[in-house]
């Protein structure tokens, strides 16, 4: 999430990021992952902390996407280009949610544990 706030603060088109869901397959463990797509480009570039190359999707091999989704909609995806829309951001609550707190300057500090 801080990568795609990050590159929206910094005037990153919305249309060009998605975050996705993936499992990195040779950790056999979920992740996140975000994606830019420059304007006439079908091939995004991950952004990823498990690798600190930036590389196009398709030499990303060791992701298996599951969905993605922006400020704008949900996909349904088996790859980390373009897939299947399947809802606008309405349905994502938490992101709508956290959308406003960042438009109105009033981000949460992460919850701490309690003694």
């Amino acid at each position: 999430m801080a990568k795609y706030l990050t590159l929206r603060q910094l005037g990153v088109p919305e249309q060009s990021l998605r975050l996705h869901y993936v499992k990195a397959l040779r950790l056999n463990q979920f992740h996140m992952v975000v994606t830019y797509q420059a304007a006439n480009t079908r091939n995004p570039d991950v952004l990823d902390n498990l690798n600190s190359s930036i590389l196009p999707a398709s030499e990303r091999t060791d992701l298996l996407p599951i969905y993605s989704f922006n400020g704008s909609a949900l996909w349904m995806s088996k790859q980390l280009e373009g897939g299947e829309r399947i809802s606008d951001s309405r349905g994502l609550s938490s992101l709508t949610d956290w959308q406003k707190r960042r438009e109105d300057g009033v981000l949460r500090a992460p919850l701490h544990k309690r003694p």
